[in-house]
């Protein structure tokens, strides 16, 4: 009597649980993801333009990939339409121990750290036009709000003081910017395992911040600025700077049953 109580318990909760994955009965996930992008837009600008005309500086200091991780939310509105909600926040690594030179490359002006990050929360739209039950090949195209923030903290050397004459002391210049931001690429799902997807991306996304803003009131290299005025750079331009770039990216969907 106990091994049919015991049987018959087992079927009801393998039955309360057992779950069958297929695409067209999925509608609504939440997800993470991560990726990398190329750094050949930024380069080393958000430092090199603001440090000095002349000033070079010590080798590897420009970034050589961008990193993000986001967030969100899919619905899939019909079988061929997703809709994704997302919070990103995309990254060049943060640069420590950069020296800056005179034009010799050897005379020492200043160490660097230098940080540079964007959040972006974005809306994506994701067509399928290859798919089965458990996978599936789309095109996706969105566009997100960027705010982009800037950090450059200069410890000078007796030289830079000197050659710098702006500034009197060491100082972290900050800088803020908002823009619209546009993407887009090619994607594939696959299932992982019961109601989890692995899928990865191959994307392009315009990155571009063509308005800077000081976020601080000081000295600078290129003279005194006030929080809020248009950040220049060494040729008293406005500052403009771009992470448009190419990225490829991995990420986990975890599919809520909706169906009971």
């Amino acid at each position: 009597m106990r091994t049919i109580v015991f049987f018959v318990f087992l079927l009801v909760s393998l039955n309360s649980h057992a779950r069958v994955f297929k695409f067209s009965m999925e509608n609504v996930s939440a997800y993470f993801a991560g990726n990398l992008g190329d750094a050949s837009g930024i380069s080393d600008n958000y430092f090199s333009k603001l440090s000095g005309a002349d000033t070079t500086f010590s080798s590897g200091s420009a970034p050589s990939y961008t990193q993000a991780v986001e967030f969100g939310f899919l619905m899939t509105i019909r079988r061929k339409l997703s809709l994704k909600f997302a919070a990103e926040l995309i990254k060049v690594p943060t640069k420590e121990g950069i020296k800056g030179f005179r034009a010799d490359g050897v005379t020492e002006r200043f160490t660097l750290k230098s940080e540079l990050e964007v959040f972006n929360p974005h809306f994506t739209m994701e067509f399928n036009f290859k798919h089965d039950e458990v996978s599936r090949t789309y095109f996706y195209m969105g566009a997100g709000w960027g705010q982009m923030t800037l950090k450059n903290t200069y410890v000078f050397t007796p030289t830079g003081l000197t050659d710098f004459t702006n500034v009197s002391a060491d100082y972290m210049g900050e800088a803020k910017s908002s823009f619209i931001n546009y993407h887009f690429g090619l994607g594939y799902e696959d299932l992982f395992t019961d109601n989890v997807t692995f899928y990865a991306t191959l994307g392009y996304r315009f990155l571009d911040a063509l308005s800077v803003n000081n976020d601080y009131t000081g000295e600078s290299i290129n003279g005194a600025v006030t929080s809020g005025s248009i950040l220049n750079d060494n040729s008293s331009s406005p500052l403009t700077l771009s992470m448009s770039g190419a990225y490829i990216g991995v990420g986990f969907r975890f599919y809520i049953d909706t169906r009971n």
